[in-house]
């Protein structure tokens, strides 16, 4: 059966050039954001793209096979989907790694459920500071009247009480909560895993890729990259997809900014994306044996 590595992140923290650069590893592929692209290919519509394979989905060799049962995705929930691709990919591929980039910690719980014995994660974690610069550029350029709206409609409260706070401190709470509950699920739990800063994998390159591979069984099969779901703007980028740094938050004009709301999260900060680069769960054992 084919065994899984799953990417545990926040958005904009560098997780689709890590999926990607996986893909390049022998006996690994990239498969992307796995649970947003099950529920795309639930719905009657073509994807938004096709598969980095070159391929529309339904012709992709790997994707193929499960977009010819769309129709069953649709009347499934997220474990139902993914025990499908299971059991597809299983059957296609056999031993080989997959790459799962959904990085919510939901998604990850749902596959290690489903797989616990062939599952394994990267926690990967980007400078809080170069987190906050890259989220509030986004956020900046985003219909903000629409998607408040959005959100109030389905949470009035809490939604009216976000919106009235700054969107810095909105965006720290979120990487120190979500931060802080991945590594703890980790830290409890008895699948493999690993932990590396944004810097600490650009600057690592191939050695942490392929520490990575090893973690999750990779054999030596060809891999490669078949992602339908990611980032666009770098997927669909023609600039060398290598690990590069993103140091843009240094010269940011949100500089001052992003400086004071570093400080009551220094610590945390230094631990899960500097110090703690490589640390593995205490006793995990070798997704292999």
């Amino acid at each position: 059966m084919a065994r899984y590595l799953y990417i545990l992140s926040l958005e904009r923290s560098g997780s689709t050039p890590l999926a990607w650069n996986l893909g390049g590893q022998p006996g690994v592929i990239a498969l992307g954001e796995v649970d947003r692209t099950l529920a795309l290919l639930a719905r009657p519509v073509e994807m938004p793209r096709a598969c980095t394979c070159g391929a529309p989905a339904r012709d992709c060799p790997v994707w193929g096979p499960v977009a010819a049962v769309a129709g069953r995705l649709a009347g499934l929930d997220l474990a139902g989907r993914y025990g499908l691709l299971d059991r597809i990919l299983g059957e296609q591929l056999g031993d080989i790694l997959l790459v799962d980039a959904s990085k919510s910690l939901e998604s990850y719980r749902v596959l290690q459920a489903l797989a616990p014995e062939r599952t394994a994660a990267v926690h990967l974690v980007k400078d809080v500071r170069s987190y906050l610069d890259s989220t509030l550029g986004r956020m900046a350029t985003m219909d903000a009247t629409r998607l408040w709206a959005e959100q109030i409609a389905a949470h009035p409260l809490r939604a009216r009480l976000r919106r009235a706070m700054p969107q810095s401190l909105i965006y720290l709470a979120r990487w120190t909560r979500r931060n802080r509950e991945m590594a703890a699920a980790l830290e409890a739990g008895t699948a493999p895993w690993m932990r590396i800063g944004y810097d600490a994998l650009c600057g690592e390159g191939v050695r942490a890729l392929a520490r990575m591979a090893r973690l999750g069984g990779a054999g030596s099969a060809p891999g490669g990259q078949h992602i339908l779901f990611g980032s666009f703007g770098y997927l669909d980028s023609d600039t060398d997809k290598g690990l590069r740094h993103d140091e843009r938050w240094k010269d940011s004009p949100r500089r001052r900014l992003l400086d004071l709301a570093h400080l009551p999260v220094a610590g945390l900060n230094r631990r899960l994306s500097r110090e703690a680069a490589h640390g593995v769960s205490p006793g995990a054992r070798s997704i292999t044996t």
